[in-house]
Formats: structure tokens, sequence, C-alpha cells
């Protein structure tokens, strides 16, 4: 199994549009895309619904900045 693995600070909401459409474009390989940042949560939860795969939770202290503490990762993206 091949993946791409694109994890990249947003420095605004255009940034984050960009990451949007390159997960719902035409693809090679699975992706996992991810944003970090002020942005970080909002882009893992988004991008995790348009197809991205292997979201990222932290238990313990977060590793990145926008990262969500695994528990509610988990409970939030079964709500979506």
């Amino acid at each position: 199994f091949d993946a791409v693995k694109f994890a990249t600070y947003l420095n605004g909401p255009e940034d984050l549009m960009r990451l949007m459409k390159l997960v719902t474009g035409h693809r090679r390989l699975p992706m996992s895309v991810m944003g970090m940042g002020a942005l970080g949560r909002l882009s893992r939860l988004t991008l995790a619904k348009l197809g991205s795969l292997l979201n990222y939770g932290f238990i313990g202290d977060s590793n990145a900045p926008g990262q969500w503490p695994a528990p509610r990762l988990k409970e939030l993206l079964s709500e979506l």
C-alpha cells in the first residue's frame, strides 16, 4: 500500500482551499493531507471528510500545531 503525505503550515484560508483541491482532485496514490497552525484543527476534520487518510491525534503532548487530542479527534470524526 503506497500513499503520499502532505503536512504543511496554513497561513490562511487560501492555503486550506489549496489542500482541499489537492485531496479532491485526480489522484494517482492515496493521500494523507493535513494542515498545521491556527487552521490546523479545521483542516484535519475537513480534509478527512474529503478523503484524506491517516489523520493524527495526540496522547499526552501535541507534537504539531493544530493537532487534536486523539480521543476528541476520534469522537469528531465519527460524527462527520
